[in-house]
């Protein structure tokens, strides 16, 4: 390069004033700096609409990551956890929660696509006929234990189930909470929600599903507490039942539940 090119290389930008070399390799050059270039840049994309792609570009760019994937062997050991780093950094970032939930917003009307109808099919979908590996159970089963015994860690929106710090435990309802305190004045031993049993429907194609009673109180005796008695739990009694009729279930519903109120509700913390 002469000291003419050289010359004619040199510039000011005129956004901010401070002086560059121009060192691109094509005959156009620039006419600012390389910060202001690229802001020009993603101005005129946005402009042009040029950020928005198009489903047919969407799975193009989806088949070349897989290409380059399979070609390379993936990310290294080292390559994955720095990327499991850089992704936890964000997740645990306010800012970036509030970013994602203020697009879904904008896009979908709700904090997440999977709350939409469509989504909630499409997660259906996903899960229908998966079984989860070992592994996997035992990584969920700790995640919620974890969440049960911490308090106020979670609080379900159906039933008032939460954390109750006079008993000591989470339950899923008030009417939960009520029966416990209960047994726990009358110093009845009691477990809750630690055995489940194994029903055949044969309704279903004599699918295997699970039981899980409420409360054990002894090896013969268990109890369901119920409010609501939709079909599906009272088929699931039916079928335990039958199935293991040496073992007496008691089901506390509407009926009992009133009186059960009425004799305790000043002797205990009711709610």
């Amino acid at each position: 390069m002469n000291i003419k090119q050289i010359q004619q290389r040199h510039k000011i930008c005129p956004y901010c004033e401070v002086g560059f070399c121009d060192v691109t390799e094509k005959k156009s050059m620039i006419h600012c700096c390389q910060e202001h270039a690229m802001k020009t840049m993603v101005k005129k994309r946005k402009e042009n609409g040029s950020y928005k792609r198009t489903k047919n570009q969407i799975d193009k760019g989806i088949e070349t990551q897989r290409k380059n994937i399979l070609k390379t062997g993936g990310l290294s050991q080292v390559g994955r956890q720095k990327k499991s780093e850089q992704f936890k950094k964000l997740w645990e970032s306010d800012e970036y929660r509030e970013k994602r939930k203020i697009n879904s917003i904008k896009k979908c009307g709700v904090a997440h696509w999977t709350q939409t109808e469509e989504g909630r099919k499409k997660v259906s979908g996903w899960k229908l006929g998966k079984k989860q590996s070992k592994k996997a159970c035992e990584s969920v089963s700790k995640s919620w234990l974890n969440k049960i015994k911490e308090p106020n860690s979670f609080t379900s929106k159906f039933a008032n189930g939460g954390y109750r710090d006079d008993i000591q435990m989470y339950v899923r309802s008030n009417w939960e909470a009520n029966i416990i305190r209960i047994l726990k004045l009358l110093n009845i031993k009691f477990e809750y929600e630690k055995h489940h049993f194994k029903i055949i429907d044969e309704n279903d194609d004599n699918k295997e599903k699970f039981y899980i009673p409420d409360l054990k109180i002894n090896d013969k005796t268990f109890v369901e507490i119920k409010g609501i008695m939709f079909d599906k739990y009272k088929r699931k009694m039916e079928l335990f039942r039958k199935q293991y009729p040496d073992v007496k279930l008691i089901v506390i519903g509407g009926d009992i539940y009133s009186r059960m109120r009425k004799k305790w509700k000043d002797k205990v913390l009711w709610e």
